[in-house]
């Protein structure tokens, strides 16, 4: 009887340890959504002016679909699946990145049921515009660090993104 009784001890422990290193995971998970917060901001004073004027006007999710399309044409329907979006919602967006000049749309000649978009010049000089402003601003705020420190940081972002790119959204446990 005292056995038993010295198992449930010993799980009502380990249930609380598990409880406890959940607080502290939480607690972890909570401040980096804080450092974040901070880092965009600080990110955001650095860049100052320097980011395109047509890059302020876009939308996030617009942002998000020229970089889908900036390394090679593609498919209205392939640009719906890689944002998650429908096909009739990628194409309001399309239509709003046509109308403002960035992306082209094309059809294919051996299949001209197919859109394709692809980005046009003014888009790919914003985009470079827009990346150099960030370099800019990442050298300045990472200047406080030494090599090893960002190796460490960027290796644990790119793993973090490598994970994450694996598996499916839905499969992602919402509460961990």
């Amino acid at each position: 009887m005292r056995r038993r009784g010295d198992l449930v001890i010993v799980n009502d422990s380990v249930r609380a340890e598990t409880l406890r290193e959940d607080i502290d995971r939480t607690k972890l998970l909570e401040r980096l959504v804080e450092v974040k917060t901070e880092l965009a901001l600080i990110e955001s004073e650095l860049r100052g002016k320097t980011q395109s004027e047509l890059f302020a006007k876009l939308t996030l999710h617009q942002l998000e679909a020229l970089w889908k399309i900036k390394d090679a044409p593609i498919a209205m329907k392939d640009l719906a699946q890689r944002l998650g979006i429908s096909e009739s919602s990628a194409t309001a967006l399309a239509n709003r990145l046509v109308r403002s000049g960035l992306v082209r749309r094309f059809r294919e000649a051996d299949d001209r049921r197919v859109v394709k978009l692809e980005l046009t010049e003014v888009a790919y000089r914003s985009l470079d515009e827009m990346r150099a402003a960030r370099t800019f601003s990442a050298k300045r705020l990472y200047r406080v660090i030494d090599n090893a420190q960002l190796q460490t940081l960027v290796s644990v972002l790119e793993e973090v993104v490598r994970l994450n790119q694996i598996r499916p959204s839905s499969s992602v446990d919402q509460n961990a």
